[in-house]
């Protein structure tokens, strides 16, 4: 090779590099991004939001962190760059010139390399540079350089070459620029969102994702099995990228240079792949090792063992080696005499002897048990010494918790991976907790086969450690130091004891007969200064603290000393129910993780909030904030979770609220981008309402119409304050007086404004109308807009001889009812929009938006409960939804290149259930009377839910290039909720009224039986019954629109959200409590569309979103419809769920309308949320938990053909398959099963025929179809199947005539099949399938007509 023709290859690449759009917009970004996230980090700005400790407590996160965002883009834009390096040249008509030269492949390619190597390790450098120097100079994370350069060499290096060196070798082999593209992106996402934690991290050629961060003591985790793997990708990359030298078709290749070339590369991949199968061995070496350890304890968990009561231990630690001497007493206190006694001991500590009295005994060894035949008989005392040297094995450590679990490198609360150590043995530090076994015992610290079979065994410890360092030395009980030889004696018997050698600056404080200290390494005092104003009231605050926790904990505490001692990040442990406790927690001594990381100690930033909320409307002095640290602090450490039909939470909001007269466009995206909100599972729909365009103009259209099941019929309702135009409301009063005072009023005082009386009408028609009118005027020369459109519909509906039933296991009836339902529903919606249009193209609106949904429904039932009583109920729901929205928003363009759109919105939302009403009767000996089980039966409910949302949102765009565009915005969401109930429950068990006709109940159910004391009226208003809940989002995206070749679109985006979610509510105890979410995620995505040809295209969209926790389903408040319905009860331990979906899809449109499109999808449901179940009292209790995960994927089709002239037909098919592994704990029957409300197969098909007789008169008719499959509704508790609805075919016709511009009348028949909706259960016991609900809702028509002025 000649380096002088690399060198000019090399210049020449960096300029064209330096000059592309793409890596101009990369080099802005990143250095933006990075400085800000940086910046935040450094200045606490987005601590407001988030305790971001964990992220700047030591010296390697600043760096990792810049590394990490600045590595995973790199490989991205280099797929660009990279994929385009030979037409580049080409379409630059540089190709020519640069073939010419005499030079060979390899210069060409190594030069090219180098080049693009240069460009972004130079602005890798330039971004670490900003980083160090904000570290610097601000100072909050402790700054070292070793990291800045550690990182770049062997994260950022290693990662750029082997992605050039894939993309190389792709484009060479593909020959095709998109394809490669799309091949590449395929692999990074494949790789960063499926493949980084699979084999240990094999995969991670990004290197972020393997443990990565150093400790401020003691280093790396394991850092030579760190540098293996990046090795192995920086040889993948130099073998591929040797690869391309012989693929390039540039130059005629002499046989003997290929082949030199290709055994060059060859060497080179296969060392890298011999690096990697060393990576994968060593992790499958260590779960060899500890499966054998498993099995050993396995084996020896019902040999009977002795009981430990004296452990003398002396020991000399070695650098890395450990020497040991312990003298034991052991007793046999078992039923019987044994003839060994068994030890238990770290494997790689050699047993060189155990003696007693002088005489060596026989043992054997079997891995970590030591077997010494010297029989003991019953309750007879021996005392031994063994002894032992070697070095510590950590994969003895935690063989009871989960393979899984154990290998995960995840820390909780922090985002980054430290890697995990269970012990240290060295000359730097050294740290030995009873986990690793370090010294003899006779009782195993863990049970793997039965994890809570373990038995503690107290014994009394005394430590002799034999140590000429200069470091501190620290264990359980008083120390006595005697030159190098310092021995510690415990007064007390304990369950083990830890050992730790660290070069610790010691702080201690003696407060009443106990000595508190605490150790921290040298230059990680990073909390005293806080806590030293409080010297002279620190021990005040540490005994009240002290008291405070021995009353929590209902004991003294033991001993008479505190310690605190700081471990290095690395240091693991992990908390098993069994044992109550972490390594973390040891007699005497708690262990911290260093400078605080997992405890989110941010001191600075607490006593910052602190100065901004104050306390309780004033501000807190010096000394109450440093008292308020230290108690948030000790908690910190002292927490037992320290590991170091109704529902008003629906997120498918109904479309017909929106009458189509103020709707000027549906948007439905299936594929998610970084633009919108990420809280999406399914499908993105965007509701755009009318502003004026056009002319102006004035509609107006009325219709009537019914459903043959119910126009003209009996229809029955409940009596009504007013019509459904009015909420009814509950005078403040009966909810504000005192119970005392409000049973004193409810014996004189009317109520309530209705009574349980059931009158029967006959069913009127449905009506509907809507006027709309817009206009549009000059003012001052600029364009102004009025737009206004009210509508108003009603809608009735009767379902006669419905049923529903339970079931029992065995499949036998537990309850079956028969009702009739009547159902009034009143809509209501009104839009006003005023617009103001300046500078040509400039625009700013306000629109209003107003929707109301009235829903009275009155139900009678009749059946059999599960305790044989034959009831009748008449009950009345009555459901108000209101939607009140005002947004003002404003669109702007400077140049063609800039524009900008912002918005802002206010919405109000409530969600009311007034005046529910119930009367229970019961049928015994062929008479009515009414049903008395519990006082709860005749009851009234009053519910109200208020919701108010505050939406801002920013965005601006600039286009480059002919096509391209690049956008960013920042949106915030503020939500907050709050809803109470009360119930009314009538006592009344001194009435026993003649009752000939359960509709007629004023003649018992009144104030004169109120009165005279036979009705008793109780009110129910429990702190139980309320909540109140918030969420705010603060959203941040960038996104870009950029055609790296012309026939491919490809938008990328990438959006970062922080959300805090809340809810306050009380437990059934009465006790207040609140339930917090707050995650910071970000949320990639990818669309790409390739355009084939005029006609055919082909899309592939990949995109990570969430699915957050409803209000309802983390409040953990009891809802009940009616009496033996399901009650609801919400979780407040929910976390969010996370989809990762992918989208492949080929669309074919002709000119003349005529289309196909095929897709085919998956999406990884990761934690989804989930309904459980469980049976109380006969009723189910319904609540949610995430499921351990799911998976849904499918292929949809879709087909539009002109048959002849004006006539059209479309089917429309999808088939999907989901499945969802549900958590431990649950009622339900089937741990493993379709995703609840998930059709396998759905279809709809229309054929519509539409001529034109003119340009004003057209006819237009329409078949539609709808084929719905079967769905779980309810999933299967307590040995029964899941109740599924069966298949569901729909029929409607809908015809419209246009008799010229202005008039048109129309005609809809809905629902001609008139199927009945049909629920059956599977009974596993018998195989059959019961039929557990059916309801028909019957066929409707409507007619109609609008007129235009």
């Amino acid at each position: 090779m000649n380096l002088n023709h690399i060198n000019v290859i090399a210049r020449y690449e960096v300029k064209l590099v330096k000059r592309s759009w793409l890596f101009r917009i990369f080099a802005i970004l990143a250095l933006l991004f990075i400085s800000a996230i940086m910046l935040g980090y450094q200045t606490g700005i987005v601590n407001r939001m988030d305790n971001l400790w964990p992220r700047i407590a030591v010296s390697s996160l600043m760096p990792f962190c810049n590394t990490y965002f600045y590595n995973i883009a790199q490989s991205v834009i280099v797929v660009f760059l990279a994929g385009s390096f030979l037409k580049r040249d080409k379409k630059l008509d540089t190709a020519e010139v640069i073939y010419v030269r005499p030079m060979s492949n390899a210069d060409y390619i190594v030069g090219k390399t180098w080049g693009i190597v240069k460009v972004f390790i130079t602005l890798n450098i330039i971004t670490l540079l900003f980083t160090a120097f904000l570290n610097i100079l601000i100072n909050k994370s402790p700054f070292d350089l070793f990291p800045y350069l550690f990182y770049l060499l062997t994260i950022s290096v290693p990662s750029l070459l082997f992605v050039l060196g894939l993309s190389f070798t792709a484009m060479c082999i593909l020959k095709n620029q998109a394809v490669t593209f799309i091949v590449m992106l395929g692999i990074i996402g494949t790789v960063f969102f499926y493949l980084t934690d699979t084999l240990y991290g094999v995969f991670d050629f990004f290197g972020v994702n393997i443990p990565a961060i150093f400790s401020d003591v003691t280093g790396h985790a394991d850092l030579r099995l760190f540098l293996l793997q990046r090795f192995s990708y920086l040889l993948a990359g130099i073998g591929l990228i040797s690869m391309t030298i012989a693929l390039v078709k540039r130059l005629p290749h002499k046989p003997w240079k290929i082949a030199v070339v290709y055994t060059f590369s060859s060497l080179f991949l296969l060392a890298a792949c011999l690096g990697g199968l060393l990576y994968i061995l060593h992790y499958n070496h260590q779960l060899d090792l500890r499966n054998q350890y498993i099995m050993t304890f396995d084996k020896y968990a019902d040999v009977p063992h002795v009981d430990l009561l004296v452990n003398d231990i002396s020991v000399t630690p070695q650098g890395h080696r450990l020497a040991g001497k312990s003298t034991v007493k052991v007793a046999n206190n078992n039923a019987k005499p044994l003839d060994k006694i068994i030890f238990y001991l770290n494997p790689e500590l050699t047993v060189t002897s155990v003696e007693m009295a002088g005489k060596n005994l026989p043992f054997r060894r079997d891995h970590q048990v030591i077997e010494v035949d010297q029989p003991i008989q019953q309750q007879e005392e021996l005392t031994l010494t063994i002894n032992y040297e070697g070095k510590i094995s950590e994969n003895i450590c935690y063989t009871d918790v989960l393979t899984e679990d154990y290998l995960d490198t995840k820390v909780p609360q922090v985002f980054w991976r430290f890697g995990k150590r269970y012990a240290w043995l060295s000359n730097t530090f050294t740290l030995l907790t009873p986990e690793c076994i370090w010294y003899p015992v006779t009782i195993a610290p863990v049970n793997p086969g039965a994890p809570y079979n373990v038995r503690k065994n107290f014994t009394d410890y005394t430590l002799t450690v034999h140590y000429e360092g200069d470091k501190t030395v620290l264990s359980q009980g008083k120390s006595k130091i005697d030159g190098s030889v310092i021995t510690f004696t415990n007064t007390s018997a304990l369950p083990g004891i830890s050992l730790t050698i660290a070069d610790y600056d010691k702080k201690a404080l003696r407060v009443d007969s106990t000595d508190y200290e605490i150790y921290y390494f040298k230059g990680h005092d990073y909390f005293s200064k806080y806590f030293e104003p409080l010297s002279d009231t620190l021990p005040g605050v540490i005994r009240e603290v002290k008291n405070s926790l021995e009353i929590e904990k209902d004991r003294d505490y033991p001993f008479g000393k505190f310690v605190l001692a700081e471990t290095p990040v690395q240091f693991a442990t992990y908390a098993r129910n069994w044992k109550g406790y972490t390594e973390y927690v040891m007699p005497e001594i708690l262990f911290v993780p260093e400078r605080g990381i997992s405890l989110g100690q941010d001191f600075e930033a607490e006593r910052r909030r602190m100065n901004e909320w104050g306390r309780h409307g004033g501000p807190m002095d010096e000394t109450e904030q440093n008292i308020s640290l230290f108690n948030r602090f000790v908690s910190s450490l002292t927490s037992e979770n320290s590991q170091n039909g109704w529902n008003p939470d629906n997120k498918l909001i109904p479309l017909d609220i929106f009458p189509a007269s103020t709707v000027q466009n549906i948007t439905v995206s299936k594929v998610y981008d970084a633009s919108a909100f990420a809280d999406y599972s399914g499908a993105h729909i965007d509701i755009s309402t009318k502003e004026n365009v056009g002319s102006d103009f004035l509609s107006i259209s009325f219709n009537a119409g019914g459903k043959f099941n119910t126009l003209g019929k009996d229809f029955y309702r409940m009596d009504r304050d007013g019509s459904l135009f009015k909420t009814p409301s509950l005078d403040q009063k009966l909810i504000d007086m005192s119970l005392t005072d409000f049973e004193e009023y409810a014996r004189h005082n009317r109520l309530f404004n209705t009574s349980f009386q059931v009158s029967k009408k006959t069913a009127l028609p449905e009506f509907g109308g809507n006027i709309g009118f817009g206009k549009r005027f000059t003012l001052g020369g600029n364009e102004v807009s009025v737009l206004g459109s009210i509508g108003v519909s009603n809608d009735l509906q009767t379902m006669d001889n419905a049923s529903i039933r339970t079931l029992e296991a065995t499949g036998n009836t537990l309850n079956e009812f028969n009702y009739d339902s009547y159902s009034n529903e009143l809509k209501i919606a009104a839009l006003g929009n005023l617009g103001y249009s300046f500078r040509t193209s400039d625009h700013i609106g306000y629109t209003f938006f107003y929707a109301r949904n009235a829903i009275d429904t009155y139900m009678r039932r009749e059946g059999v409960d599960y305790e044989d009583h034959h009831l009748i109920g008449s009950n009345n729901v009555t459901h108000i939804y209101s939607l009140q929205n005002h947004q003002v928003n404003g669109k702007h363009y400077f140049g063609k290149q800039w524009d900008l759109n912002w918005s802002g919105s206010y919405s109000k939302t409530s969600s009311d259930e007034p005046d529910r009403r119930q009367v229970m009767f019961i049928r015994e000996d062929d008479q009515i009377k009414l049903f008395k089980l519990n006082r709860q039966e005749t009851m009234r409910y009053f519910g109200s839910l208020n919701e108010d949302e505050w939406v801002g949102d920013l965005t601006a765009s600039y286009r480059f290039g002919d096509n391209n565009k690049l956008q960013a915005g920042f949106t915030y969401k503020d939500k907050n909720r709050d809803y109470m109930g009360t119930r009314f429950y009538y006592n009344l068990n001194k009435l026993n009224p003649t009752i000939t006709d359960i509709y007629d109940t004023d003649s018992f159910l009144n104030m004169e039986n109120v009165e005279n004391g036979s009705i008793t009226i109780d009110r129910k208003k429990q702190p139980k019954d309320s909540y109140t809940a918030g969420n705010s989002i603060y959203a941040g995206y960038i996104a870009t629109e950029y055609y790296p070749v012309a026939p491919l679109l490809v938008n990328l985006g990438v959006r970062y959200e922080i959300s805090k979610q809340w809810v306050d509510y009380y437990t059934d105890g009465g006790k207040a409590e609140r339930s917090e979410l707050n995650k910071n995620d970000l949320f990639p995505s990818l669309n790409m569309k390739y355009q084939m040809n005029e006609k055919n295209s082909l899309r592939f969209a990949f995109s990570r979103t969430v699915t957050r926790p409803s209000f309802i389903e983390m409040a953990p408040f009891l809802y009940q419809e009616s009496y033996g319905s399901a009650q609801i009860r919400g979780n407040a331990d929910l976390q969010n769920g996370y989809n990762y979906n992918i989208d492949l899809r080929y669309e074919l449109f002709e000119k003349n309308g005529d289309m196909l499109s095929i897709t085919a999808y998956y999406k990884h449901l990761k934690a989804p949320i989930e309904r459980v179940q469980t049976l109380s009292g006969g009723s189910a209790v319904h609540s949610f938990r995430n499921a351990d995960n799911g998976m849904a994927t499918g292929v949809e089709i879709e087909f539009r053909k002109e048959i002849v002239k004006d006539l059209r037909f479309g089917v429309n098919g999808s088939y999907m398959y989901t499945n969802v592994k549900l958590p431990e704990g649950g009622a339900y029957t089937n741990s493993q099963r379709a995703l609840q409300g998930a059709s396998p197969y759905l279809a709809n098909a229309d054929l519509t025929y539409s001529p034109a007789f003119s340009n004003d008169r057209q006819l237009s008719v329409a078949l539609l179809y709808n084929l719905q499959g079967p769905r779980i509704h309810s999933v299967g508790i307590s040995g029964l199947g899941d109740i599924k609805q069966q298949p569901v075919h729909t029929l409607n016709f809908t015809g419209s005539y246009r008799f010229n511009r202005r008039f048109a009348v129309k005609l809809q028949v809905n629902d001609l099949l008139n199927q009945d909706i049909l629920f059956k259960q599977e009974v596993p016991t018998t195989g059959d399938k019961v039929e557990v609900e059916r309801f028909r809702k019957g066929t409707g028509f409507e007619v109609g007509f609008s007129y235009d002025l």
